[in-house]
């Protein structure tokens, strides 16, 4: 019995690679030194490996995936992952891939015993290990740093132990609202300016002379207020504590968590209806209100 998998994944090898030849054919018999030096699929003008050249890295665990090979060979339970299935499978047997219906992988060697019988999880967990942090504090502040600006970042004081007391506070609400805290703290805001969108918004609430970034909205006064009202909570005036930096606190979470959930969906609303350009500040406010009525039971 012929096994699907493997063969399945030599033929989308043998095409990716085939494809590849062609894409390079279709640049003439001139390019540039560097995409000659490379014998790569060209970027196309945009700042990523191209899909298909990524594909075929994935396969021959090279450029972005050439870090998981000394990975695997450090977890003596997975050295079997670099070796590719074979056609034809050795025939059904105790500990061997293959067994039961569905299971849809072909191994040449039977499982490790001290596997488990859990693929996926020793996998994720053997690959996770280079993206742990050794220093989770330094790493906030220094994303922090990034969110804010270099101008912002030196003339805010934070306590030193910011983080511990910031995460001690997460612990005590609800994962979806410390998850909207920590995109916030990060940077993880689709405004305009970081999309990079071709038509740059100014602020989306309507105030004057404001650009659509992060930065604005962590004071933008409509947005807070709507917020903080819905919430029937004070905003903090200070920049510190309404980002959990300063004196955080279970309510200033959730605020500051519906901050991030009203302007994302006001926004999204707005595009559906036009964009938030065309239907203007006041409709934009209007809907950001009705949202913080749904949405503040998310937080509560």
């Amino acid at each position: 019995m012929d096994c699907p998998n493997a063969r399945e994944e030599e033929e989308e090898s043998e095409f990716l690679k085939q494809l590849k030849a062609e894409v390079l054919g279709l640049l003439g018999e001139e390019q540039s030194v560097a995409g000659a030096s490379l014998v790569r699929v060209p970027l196309g003008g945009l700042p990523f490996t191209p899909i298909l050249e990524s594909l075929l890295d994935a396969l021959g665990i090279k450029g972005t995936f050439a870090s998981f090979e000394p990975l695997v060979k450090s977890c003596h339970d997975l050295s079997w992952v670099l070796k590719i299935p074979p056609p034809t499978p050795p025939g059904p047997g105790p500990g061997r891939w293959g067994v039961g219906a569905g299971s849809g992988y072909c191994p040449s060697q039977p499982l490790p015993p001290s596997l488990g019988g859990k693929v996926q999880g020793k996998i994720y967990e053997c690959f996770s290990r280079s993206e742990k942090c050794s220093d989770f504090a330094q790493a906030m502040s220094q994303k922090l740093v990034v969110t804010l600006g270099e101008e912002t970042s030196r003339s805010l004081r934070v306590p030193a132990n910011w983080v511990a007391a910031l995460t001690e506070v997460l612990r005590k609400v609800r994962p979806h609202t410390a998850s909207c805290v920590f995109k916030s703290l990060i940077g993880g805001w689709t405004t305009s300016a970081r999309m990079h969108e071709q038509i740059r918004l100014t602020c989306i609430f309507g105030c004057r002379e404001q650009p659509d970034e992060i930065g604005h909205y962590f004071l933008c006064s409509p947005l807070w207020q709507i917020a903080s009202q819905s919430l029937q909570v004070e905003a903090p005036l200070a920049l510190a504590q309404r980002l959990c930096i300063e004196k955080p606190t279970p309510e200033t979470a959730r605020l500051l968590a519906l901050v991030f959930s009203l302007y994302h969906f006001s926004k999204n609303r707005a595009k559906e209806l036009g964009g938030a350009t065309s239907v203007g500040p006041n409709a934009v406010q209007r809907i950001a209100f009705e949202a913080a009525r749904a949405l503040k039971i998310t937080f509560n």
